[in-house]
């Protein structure tokens, strides 16, 4: 007899997993709203593939995100109509915009991303990095 598999179990058994192993510098992808919702400013940091398909979400509380890529060293562009930063400038935005915390949204880098941040002098606290 073939072993039938049960999406909704299956599901739960995920979610309950996440919230079991619960860091606080990681936010799901199904918590991302939440999250933009409970924090003032985001600085959503890497707009490659991921911040692309949640780019709805971003749309939503766009006048909360700050958006930030390294692309924005070499050349101006924007995200959701608001001019993107370089990582450079992320600091002083950091440190002027009271409450701000920076979400990675690269997959592949985001340790590296974590790295630079932390030498640069942002608080650990402030970094958190989103997880799928």
């Amino acid at each position: 007899r073939a072993h039938s598999w049960n999406f909704m179990r299956c599901t739960y058994r995920a979610v309950k997993n996440l919230r079991d192993n619960h860091d606080k510098y990681l936010v799901h992808i199904y918590e991302c709203e939440s999250f933009l919702k409970q924090n003032d400013f985001v600085i959503v940091y890497g707009l490659g593939d991921v911040a692309q398909m949640i780019s709805p979400i971003f749309e939503k509380y766009r006048e909360k995100i700050i958006p930030c890529d390294k692309r924005a060293v070499f050349e101006e562009f924007d995200f959701l109509g608001r001019k993107v930063i370089a990582p450079t400038e992320l600091l002083t935005y950091v440190k002027d915009v009271k409450g701000a915390q920076v979400l990675i949204t690269s997959p592949r880098c985001g340790k590296e991303i974590q790295m630079e941040l932390l030498q640069m002098g942002i608080s650990r606290e402030k970094i958190v990095q989103l997880d799928y």
